[in-house]
C-alpha cells in the first residue's frame, strides 16, 4: 500500500478481516504502487521511483531509484508509465530488465 508519509506498507491480508502490517519502506510521499513479480515500483510526489525488493516482505530493500515528480504508476511487460504532477514535462515511460537497470527511453509530451 502506498500510504503518502508512511511510504510503502507491506500488509499480510492472510487473515482477511484482521490485516497485519508486517513490513515498510519509507519514502516521502508515496503515491502509487505497483508489483511485478518480487519488486514494487512506488511513486513518490517529491522522491520519484523507487524499485523496491520484496523477497523478505518483513524487510523491503531499495534496489533502484529514477528520479521525477511521480505520482501514479502502471506496468506492462519491461514498461513502465508514471504519470507526473502538475507542470511535469509529460509522461515518462521506463524500461527495465531486470529491475535494477531502469532506463528512459522515451517521453510522451502532451501539445
Amino acid at each position: 500500500i502506498a500510504d503518502t508519509q508512511q511510504g510503502l506498507l507491506v500488509i499480510d491480508t492472510s487473515a482477511p478481516t484482521t490485516p497485519t502490517e508486517i513490513g515498510n519502506y519509507a519514502t516521502s510521499w508515496a503515491l502509487g504502487v505497483a508489483v511485478s513479480g518480487n519488486y514494487v515500483y512506488v511513486t513518490d510526489y517529491y522522491d520519484g521511483l523507487h524499485v523496491v525488493s520484496v523477497t523478505d516482505l518483513a524487510n523491503p530493500v531499495r534496489v533502484a531509484y529514477y528520479t521525477t515528480r511521480a505520482n501514479q504508476i502502471a506496468i506492462s511487460g519491461f514498461y513502465i508509465y508514471i504519470s507526473t504532477v502538475v507542470g511535469g514535462n509529460g509522461m515518462p515511460i521506463l524500461s527495465f530488465a531486470p529491475p535494477q537497470h531502469i532506463y528512459l527511453p522515451v517521453i510522451l509530451k502532451s501539445h
